[in-house]
């Protein structure tokens, strides 16, 4: 068995190589700051594809001419392109191998989460019918519930808007399941559910305001999301966000909870402008939004 010294190595190919993958990994690393993309590391997959042609490029010798030493087979550097691009997509999507930028979780079990979720403690914090009085709703308005749950909001919500409709959106048809249960035994008629996803809540109408409550850091490309929701707003429209402040004694990781300045800067690149700041939450931010131009 030979083995291949370390005067025999192409440095130069390889440093070529090397050179325009971090050339090529800083442009994608601009570019995702400039946007307010979350970076997906593509400098990995460079390394990776590196480390696999490392050992054919160590194989060959330098007793070729220096020209003809310097070529770098256009398939490697198709390679490396293609995992440095294949990071900046990533990118793009707004996912982090290292610290995601939202919370991925199930809410499948609507009996375990309704013990918290309708705990009659809740109501001296998020105080639910201070909420719905500074939305000033009509009684015939159009509310979606989004990221409904166990149907905290949306009754409560259908109980105000006696001549409107309330659409309990989220992605659990066990949820979805049990808000019907809960709207049927408590009379109400104007409560319909809706199964959302990630992108957007698929409502079937538009509807006059959008409430968000404690779901905002569980979606995950939030400015594309409401983005989209714009489309789903009546002419008056507005977006209330509620979510979790940072020394909030309940609520989701530390890493899942915003700034109110984050939060506005997201919704100003979805095209929103922020409308009030309701500052009575004890642990949450209220924030409503009205899209640009209404």
């Amino acid at each position: 068995m030979t083995t291949t010294p370390l005067t025999s190595v192409p440095w130069r190919p390889l440093l070529v190589v090397t050179g325009i993958s971090v050339g090529v990994t800083t442009l994608i690393a601009a570019l995702t700051a400039s946007k307010g993309w979350t970076v997906h590391s593509p400098a990995w997959g460079v390394l990776a594809i590196v480390a696999m042609w490392a050992p054919a490029l160590a194989r060959d010798r330098y007793n070729r001419r220096e020209e003809h030493e310097m070529r770098i087979h256009p398939a490697l550097i198709a390679a490396i392109l293609f995992g440095c691009l294949e990071g900046g997509v990533m990118a793009q999507s707004g996912h982090s191998q290292g610290q995601p930028g939202h919370m991925d979780h199930r809410f499948d079990d609507p009996e375990r989460y309704a013990k918290s979720f309708d705990d009659p403690a809740r109501d001296s914090w998020q105080m639910p019918a201070r909420v719905i009085d500074a939305l000033k709703l009509p009684e015939d308005a159009s509310v979606a519930d989004i990221g409904a749950g166990t149907g905290y909001f949306s009754v409560r919500v259908a109980q105000a808007v006696p001549r409107g409709t309330v659409f309990a959106v989220d992605v659990e048809p066990k949820m979805l399941e049990y808000i019907r249960k809960r709207a049927a035994g408590a009379g109400l008629r104007n409560v319909v559910t809706v199964s959302g996803d990630s992108v957007g809540p698929r409502l079937p109408k538009r509807v006059d305001v959008a409430l968000v409550v404690d779901t905002y850091h569980h979606i995950p490309d939030r400015p594309a999301y409401f983005r989209g929701l714009t489309k789903v707003l009546t002419s008056s429209g507005r977006v209330a966000i509620i979510d979790f402040r940072k020394d909030s004694p309940e609520g989701p990781p530390p890493e899942f909870r915003f700034e109110a300045a984050q939060i506005i800067e997201e919704m100003t690149r979805a095209g929103y402008h922020l409308e009030v700041a309701h500052q009575f939450l004890p642990r949450q931010h209220f924030l409503v939004f009205r899209p640009d131009g209404r």
